[in-house]
């Protein structure tokens, strides 16, 4: 719904602006054996490729990375 609304908010802003959002969600065992800036690289890589993939999709939209094994 936060994205939704972000995306509803930056759409009605003048000018026809619109948003592309990658997100990432995992837990943070799944981080654990990792060096943090390690894991912290991969996690943006993975929502950056999300951003890529909402934005070929057209635009204005949000893709989700959900329950990534970043162990390894």
């Amino acid at each position: 719904p936060l994205v939704d609304r972000a995306l509803g908010a930056i759409a009605s802003t003048p000018g026809g602006l619109t948003a592309s959002i990658g997100a990432v969600s995992t837990t943070l065992r799944a981080l654990s054996d990792r060096p943090p800036g390690e894991a912290l690289d991969e996690v943006i890589a993975l929502a950056t490729t999300a951003m890529h993939q909402a934005r070929r999709g057209g635009g204005n939209q949000a893709r989700y990375v959900t329950d990534v094994d970043l162990r390894g």
